[in-house]
Protein backbone atom coordinates (compact mmCIF):
# COMPACT_ATOMS: atom_id res chain seq x y z
CA UNK A 1 0.00 0.00 0.00
CA UNK A 2 1.31 3.39 -0.94
CA UNK A 3 0.55 6.04 1.27
CA UNK A 4 1.20 9.19 -0.84
CA UNK A 5 0.60 11.77 2.20
CA UNK A 6 3.55 11.00 3.47
CA UNK A 7 6.15 9.40 0.98
CA UNK A 8 8.15 12.56 0.01
CA UNK A 9 8.57 11.45 -3.27
CA UNK A 10 4.64 12.09 -3.71
CA UNK A 11 4.47 14.42 -1.69
CA UNK A 12 6.67 16.74 -3.86
CA UNK A 13 4.18 16.02 -6.61
CA UNK A 14 1.31 17.85 -4.28
CA UNK A 15 4.11 20.68 -3.27
CA UNK A 16 4.93 21.48 -7.04
CA UNK A 17 1.31 21.62 -8.05
CA UNK A 18 0.45 24.14 -4.87
CA UNK A 19 3.41 26.03 -5.61
CA UNK A 20 2.58 26.81 -9.38
CA UNK A 21 -1.27 27.38 -8.14
CA UNK A 22 0.44 30.06 -5.69
CA UNK A 23 1.97 31.69 -8.56
CA UNK A 24 5.63 30.03 -9.04
CA UNK A 25 6.92 29.29 -11.51
CA UNK A 26 7.95 25.48 -11.19
CA UNK A 27 9.39 24.66 -14.53
CA UNK A 28 13.35 24.97 -13.34
CA UNK A 29 11.92 22.82 -9.87
CA UNK A 30 10.01 20.17 -12.10
CA UNK A 31 13.46 19.68 -14.10
CA UNK A 32 15.32 19.53 -11.49
CA UNK A 33 12.89 16.94 -9.69
CA UNK A 34 12.71 14.65 -12.99
CA UNK A 35 16.93 14.69 -13.12
CA UNK A 36 16.63 13.26 -10.22
CA UNK A 37 14.23 10.66 -11.00
CA UNK A 38 16.48 9.45 -13.58
CA UNK A 39 19.62 9.40 -11.31
CA UNK A 40 18.35 7.70 -8.26
CA UNK A 41 17.49 4.44 -9.45
CA UNK A 42 17.83 2.93 -6.16
CA UNK A 43 14.40 3.37 -3.97
CA UNK A 44 16.02 4.52 -0.35
CA UNK A 45 18.30 6.59 -2.66
CA UNK A 46 15.41 8.73 -4.17
CA UNK A 47 13.74 8.93 -1.01
CA UNK A 48 16.84 10.56 0.93
CA UNK A 49 16.92 12.62 -1.95
CA UNK A 50 13.49 13.44 -2.20
CA UNK A 51 13.44 14.64 1.55
CA UNK A 52 16.61 16.66 0.80
CA UNK A 53 14.49 18.51 -2.10
CA UNK A 54 11.56 18.89 -0.24
CA UNK A 55 13.32 20.53 2.31
CA UNK A 56 14.93 23.51 -0.39
CA UNK A 57 11.95 23.71 -2.21
CA UNK A 58 10.55 27.88 -1.44
CA UNK A 59 8.29 28.56 1.21
CA UNK A 60 4.78 30.61 0.44
CA UNK A 61 6.45 33.70 2.79
CA UNK A 62 9.70 33.99 0.62
CA UNK A 63 8.02 34.02 -2.92
CA UNK A 64 4.42 35.67 -1.83
CA UNK A 65 3.79 38.77 -3.75
CA UNK A 66 1.10 41.41 -3.55
CA UNK A 67 -0.45 39.97 -6.42
CA UNK A 68 -0.68 37.01 -5.20
CA UNK A 69 -1.70 37.94 -1.46
CA UNK A 70 -5.27 36.65 -0.86
CA UNK A 71 -7.08 38.22 2.44
CA UNK A 72 -7.73 36.79 5.33
CA UNK A 73 -10.82 38.75 6.74
CA UNK A 74 -14.41 37.73 5.64
CA UNK A 75 -15.16 41.10 4.76
CA UNK A 76 -12.23 41.47 2.31
CA UNK A 77 -12.85 38.22 1.23
CA UNK A 78 -16.34 39.01 0.19
CA UNK A 79 -15.04 42.08 -1.51
CA UNK A 80 -13.29 39.93 -4.01
CA UNK A 81 -15.84 37.58 -4.48
CA UNK A 82 -18.66 40.44 -4.50
CA UNK A 83 -21.32 39.04 -2.89
CA UNK A 84 -22.91 40.26 0.45
CA UNK A 85 -22.16 38.66 3.47
CA UNK A 86 -24.30 38.57 6.78
CA UNK A 87 -22.31 39.01 9.82
CA UNK A 88 -22.60 36.94 12.62
CA UNK A 89 -23.06 39.25 15.41
CA UNK A 90 -26.53 40.09 13.26
CA UNK A 91 -27.67 36.46 14.00
CA UNK A 92 -29.32 36.03 17.39
CA UNK A 93 -27.45 32.73 19.49
CA UNK A 94 -30.56 30.27 19.43
CA UNK A 95 -30.62 31.14 15.49
CA UNK A 96 -27.16 30.99 14.99
CA UNK A 97 -27.44 27.45 17.22
CA UNK A 98 -29.75 26.23 15.25
CA UNK A 99 -27.68 26.75 12.12
CA UNK A 100 -24.25 25.08 13.46
CA UNK A 101 -26.56 22.24 14.83
CA UNK A 102 -28.04 21.46 11.39
CA UNK A 103 -24.58 21.92 9.62
CA UNK A 104 -23.33 19.45 11.94
CA UNK A 105 -26.78 17.14 11.47
CA UNK A 106 -27.07 17.55 7.99
CA UNK A 107 -23.46 16.70 7.23
CA UNK A 108 -23.39 13.51 9.77
CA UNK A 109 -26.84 12.84 7.70
CA UNK A 110 -25.05 12.82 4.02
CA UNK A 111 -21.77 10.88 4.96
CA UNK A 112 -24.21 7.89 6.31
CA UNK A 113 -26.24 7.82 3.37
CA UNK A 114 -23.07 7.21 1.39
CA UNK A 115 -21.36 5.25 3.27
CA UNK A 116 -22.02 1.81 2.72
CA UNK A 117 -21.91 2.19 -1.30
CA UNK A 118 -18.24 4.62 -0.92
CA UNK A 119 -15.86 3.74 -3.67
CA UNK A 120 -18.79 1.56 -5.95
CA UNK A 121 -19.47 2.76 -9.26
CA UNK A 122 -22.22 5.09 -9.77
CA UNK A 123 -22.94 2.12 -12.06
CA UNK A 124 -22.60 -0.16 -9.40
CA UNK A 125 -24.80 1.93 -7.32
CA UNK A 126 -27.28 1.98 -9.42
CA UNK A 127 -27.90 -1.94 -9.90
CA UNK A 128 -27.81 -2.40 -6.06
CA UNK A 129 -30.67 -0.27 -5.88
CA UNK A 130 -32.61 -0.90 -8.43
CA UNK A 131 -32.41 -4.68 -7.34
CA UNK A 132 -34.40 -3.68 -4.33
CA UNK A 133 -37.39 -1.61 -5.74
CA UNK A 134 -35.14 1.58 -3.62
CA UNK A 135 -34.21 3.40 -7.30
CA UNK A 136 -34.44 6.38 -6.77
CA UNK A 137 -33.55 6.70 -3.35
CA UNK A 138 -35.63 8.27 -1.15
CA UNK A 139 -34.13 6.99 2.18
CA UNK A 140 -30.92 5.28 4.04
CA UNK A 141 -29.51 2.19 1.95
CA UNK A 142 -30.40 -1.62 2.85
CA UNK A 143 -29.16 -4.81 1.80
CA UNK A 144 -32.75 -6.36 2.37
CA UNK A 145 -33.91 -7.64 -0.76
CA UNK A 146 -30.40 -7.58 -3.06
CA UNK A 147 -29.67 -10.33 -4.42
CA UNK A 148 -26.34 -12.46 -3.11
CA UNK A 149 -24.91 -12.14 -6.58
CA UNK A 150 -24.54 -8.25 -6.30
CA UNK A 151 -23.76 -8.16 -3.02
CA UNK A 152 -20.85 -10.47 -3.99
CA UNK A 153 -19.98 -8.13 -6.82
CA UNK A 154 -20.53 -4.83 -4.92
CA UNK A 155 -19.18 -5.90 -1.49
CA UNK A 156 -20.10 -2.68 1.36
CA UNK A 157 -17.19 -0.31 1.62
CA UNK A 158 -15.06 -1.95 4.09
CA UNK A 159 -14.99 1.25 6.29
CA UNK A 160 -18.36 1.02 8.24
CA UNK A 161 -20.03 0.03 4.90
CA UNK A 162 -22.32 -2.40 6.47
CA UNK A 163 -22.94 -0.81 9.87
CA UNK A 164 -24.24 2.22 8.06
CA UNK A 165 -26.97 0.20 6.01
CA UNK A 166 -30.56 1.16 7.51
CA UNK A 167 -30.70 -2.11 9.62
CA UNK A 168 -28.06 -1.74 11.23
CA UNK A 169 -27.82 1.86 11.69
CA UNK A 170 -27.39 3.25 15.89
CA UNK A 171 -25.02 5.97 15.55
CA UNK A 172 -22.99 7.97 12.74
CA UNK A 173 -19.34 6.15 12.46
CA UNK A 174 -16.04 7.38 12.34
CA UNK A 175 -15.75 9.26 8.95
CA UNK A 176 -13.09 11.47 7.77
CA UNK A 177 -15.72 14.30 6.77
CA UNK A 178 -16.44 14.96 10.04
CA UNK A 179 -12.82 14.15 11.09
CA UNK A 180 -11.76 17.14 9.79
CA UNK A 181 -14.15 19.46 11.16
CA UNK A 182 -13.47 18.66 14.35
CA UNK A 183 -10.29 18.45 13.76
CA UNK A 184 -11.07 22.39 12.90
CA UNK A 185 -12.62 22.74 15.82
CA UNK A 186 -10.14 21.70 18.18
CA UNK A 187 -8.25 24.30 16.93
CA UNK A 188 -10.17 27.10 17.45
CA UNK A 189 -11.21 26.14 20.95
CA UNK A 190 -7.28 25.85 21.49
CA UNK A 191 -5.97 28.61 19.44
CA UNK A 192 -8.65 30.93 18.67
CA UNK A 193 -9.48 32.71 15.72
CA UNK A 194 -5.92 34.12 14.97
CA UNK A 195 -4.56 30.08 14.26
CA UNK A 196 -1.96 29.42 12.45
CA UNK A 197 -1.31 27.17 9.38
CA UNK A 198 1.33 26.29 12.03
CA UNK A 199 -1.39 25.63 14.48
CA UNK A 200 -3.48 23.66 11.81
CA UNK A 201 -0.33 21.08 10.90
CA UNK A 202 -0.19 20.50 15.13
CA UNK A 203 -3.38 19.34 15.57
CA UNK A 204 -3.30 16.82 12.56
CA UNK A 205 0.25 15.61 13.60
CA UNK A 206 -1.32 14.80 17.48
CA UNK A 207 -4.87 13.71 16.58
CA UNK A 208 -5.54 11.93 13.35
CA UNK A 209 -4.09 8.78 14.31
CA UNK A 210 -2.89 6.89 11.14
CA UNK A 211 1.49 6.21 11.10
CA UNK A 212 1.23 9.90 13.05
CA UNK A 213 4.80 8.95 14.06
CA UNK A 214 5.95 8.61 10.61
CA UNK A 215 3.69 11.50 9.72
CA UNK A 216 5.45 13.73 11.96
CA UNK A 217 8.85 12.78 11.37
CA UNK A 218 8.04 14.01 7.52
CA UNK A 219 5.68 16.64 7.54
CA UNK A 220 7.78 18.40 10.74
CA UNK A 221 10.70 18.08 8.16
CA UNK A 222 8.60 19.90 5.25
CA UNK A 223 7.16 22.95 8.02
CA UNK A 224 10.53 23.50 9.59
CA UNK A 225 8.73 22.31 12.25
CA UNK A 226 11.26 21.58 16.09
Amino acid sequence: MTLSWINPVHLIEHELAQLREEGVETGELRRKWDALKVAKTDPLDLQDAAEKFLQSLPRFEEHQTSSAEEPSVLSEILVLCDVEGTAISAVSEPKLADRIAGGWFGRAAGCLLGKPVGKTPREGIRELLVSNDSWPLNFYITAEGIPTVLKQRYPWNRHFGAESLRENIVCMPEDDDMNYPMLNLSVMETQGGDFTTEAIAQAWLEKLPVLSSQAWAIASRALCLP
